[in-house]
């Protein structure tokens, strides 16, 4: 018997977001002290930091992606190898074209604990990660390091009416490409069939890691 000569790949979109942590606004609660000859002065409001905003909805973190977010140039994927790859898998050339753009956070923006890590752009669906044709963004569910292990990341398609995709951390703890790290990446991996995922910056793994 012949055997099958068909090659298999898989695809993963890695994310670093050093650079677009940097560009979210942090909310530090204020210290007020206890002193009455200073009463006015600890009463004064007119410097304090607008309040941050918490509306998480899929329609609230679209609107906001939309308005508050500027994005880089569109990248195609670049190729890589992972023979261990635990993610779901597709049949070889399943995976729809599609291109990624870093998330920067414009000065104007209000201040949220959230963050747009990047946006994809999709010619077909792609279920097995939950993306759409057309523009869909990754969204982190904070931006402070300390809290990582609790991190939540998400694909969310810009069409509101379809569903969010809870990303899933590689159990390994590793990253899928190397490259700079500023800049989210797609990444076609060859190995036993096609696959997307995604990596960005987590000190869980000492630096990035993967998810899918």
């Amino acid at each position: 018997m012949r055997r099958s000569r068909r090659q298999w790949w898989k695809l993963t979109v890695v994310v670093f977001g050093a650079g677009i942590v940097a560009g979210v606004t942090g909310c530090s609660p204020r210290t007020d002290r206890v002193d009455t000859t200073a009463h006015a002065v600890v009463n004064d409001t007119s410097h304090a930091q607008p309040p941050v905003t918490t509306d998480t909805s899929r329609a609230a973190i679209v609107r906001a992606a939309q308005a508050f977010y500027d994005y880089g140039r569109e990248r195609p994927p670049v190729a890589g190898r992972d023979k261990e790859f635990r993610g779901p898998h597709v049949a070889d050339g399943s995976i729809p074209r599609m291109w990624i753009a870093t998330a920067s956070r414009k000065a104007s923006a209000p201040p949220t604990r959230d963050v747009i890590v990047a946006r994809i752009r999709s010619t077909a669906d792609y279920p097995q990660m939950g993306l759409k044709a057309g523009y869909n963004y990754i969204w982190r569910s904070s931006s402070d390091s300390a809290s990582a292990a609790t991190w939540v990341s998400r694909i969310i398609p810009a069409d509101t009416a379809a569903k969010s995709f809870t990303l899933t951390r590689d159990p390994r703890h590793i990253e899928f490409s190397h490259g700079n790290p500023k800049e989210p990446r797609l990444v076609r991996i060859k190995v036993g069939s096609e696959a997307l995922g995604v990596c960005f910056d987590d000190p869980v793994c000492g630096g990035h890691c993967g998810y899918y």
